[in-house]
């Protein structure tokens, strides 16, 4: 059982508690970024999914194999993936897809898969890529997911050297989600002191913390949106139930929890809510 988008809550439920200029004018490409294992594609498909229930005109698109078990293709059937991962044909795919952006003025999250960020970089640097889509209507924001390995920041150090990122919109996420138990202000301590996000912060990036879901794993694995999974009763009688509990975790966690975290970046940065369903 793969509840979609089309059944079960209002889709618009979450939208109230999303605050700041939902209407700003410039479409975004949110490009999700950063080493392996730090949960890059998580955040994507949250990203994903909540601002599309809340009724963002929203395309996702994947610099990444499309049969891995947590591929975003299993949880937005209309994602767009190159015809393959050979970088002259990601960059072609990608040029093309811009140019549809720029045409009809969506929303864009790119999930990089591991390996992929050259194609991005190769982009930049033939094409001043930030600042020509900034010229066409188009804000350009890299998100650097992060763990609490100081080697996580690696990918946030590169950029900030790159001076075609100069100006850029940069989000930083801190995964509280490949944490585990324990602390969290004490396990990210050091991430958060690093130079890397100091000299990020001055330079105007944004860090925000991607609250946990302990039952990430059992929902992913039945391929279920957030959305049913928190709101869905009839999941805990299928062959493969989620439990009561795990439901009314990631019903706290979807309504509460992920919202909180959002609101934190600013509102131009991410995907426009129509005014109709959108508060001020």
């Amino acid at each position: 059982m793969t509840p979609g988008f089309g059944g079960g809550a209002d889709l618009f439920a979450a939208a109230p508690l999303v605050s700041g200029e939902t209407g700003h004018g410039r479409a975004v490409q949110i490009v999700i970024r950063g080493r392996g294992r730090v949960g890059k594609t998580v955040f994507a498909n949250a990203l994903g999914q909540f601002f599309r229930a809340a009724g963002a005109r929203l395309q996702i698109w994947c610099i990444d194999a499309q049969d891995r078990p947590d591929s975003l293709g299993h949880f937005f059937p209309d994602a767009k993936f190159p015809p393959n991962l050979q970088p002259i044909d990601c960059r072609r795919w990608l040029e093309g897809m811009i140019h549809d952006q720029k045409a009809e003025g969506y929303d864009v999250i790119l999930d990089v898969g591991t390996g992929h960020d050259a194609v991005i970089k190769k982009l930049r640097r033939d094409s001043d890529f930030p600042k020509t889509l900034e010229a066409d209507g188009i804000r350009t924001i890299s998100a650097f997911v992060v763990g609490t390995d100081a080697g996580d920041l690696d990918a946030v150090r590169r950029h900030l050297e790159d001076e075609t990122s100069l100006g850029e919109a940069v989000l930083i996420v801190l995964n509280e989600g490949i944490v585990g138990h324990g602390p969290l202000r004490r396990v990210f301590e050091a991430v958060r002191n690093d130079p890397v996000i100091r000299l990020a912060e001055t330079r105007g990036a944004v860090v925000v913390e991607m609250p946990e879901l302990g039952c990430m794993r059992a929902v992913v694995k039945r391929r279920l949106t957030f959305q049913a999974a928190a709101d869905d009763r009839r999941l805990t009688r299928v062959d493969d139930p989620l439990s009561f509990f795990d439901q009314e975790r990631v019903a706290i966690w979807w309504h509460r929890k992920l919202p909180d975290c959002f609101k934190t970046v600013p509102a131009e940065w991410m995907p426009r809510i129509p005014e109709r369903v959108a508060v001020s």
